[in-house]
């Protein structure tokens, strides 16, 4: 007795004999930079709300600070502070305010 061990999902070296195709299984909704609020004119694609927290930050407010002013939890500005660091390829905050401030994206003015 010679059996033929197969390591395929059931019926797929069936379908690959016959030439059918898989239908393609529907992809997860992802939202789009413009729903985010993310404009491809702004440097760095920071949003607006990003804009606002740097520009907080320039100022010199604490996290908690920037959040009272805002309406979010301190934590929720640590995390925007990342992502803007991580945008816009800084080391800290004070090096991500740098760069918003040569790349014209926030300025000292109130």
């Amino acid at each position: 007795m010679d059996q033929t061990i197969s390591l395929d999902p059931a019926g797929s070296a069936e379908r690959r004999a016959s030439g059918r195709r898989m239908k393609a299984q529907p992809q997860s909704r992802r939202t789009t930079e413009a729903e985010r609020g993310i404009a491809h004119d702004r440097p760095f694609c920071l949003s607006e709300r990003h804009a606002q927290i740097l520009q907080l930050a320039a100022r010199g407010l604490l996290d908690r600070e920037i959040g009272d002013e805002v309406g979010l939890a301190p934590q929720t500005v640590r995390h925007y502070l990342t992502a803007i660091r991580s945008r816009l390829n800084a080391r800290n905050t004070a090096h991500a305010v740098a760069i918003a401030l040569t790349e014209q994206i926030i300025t000292l003015e109130e």
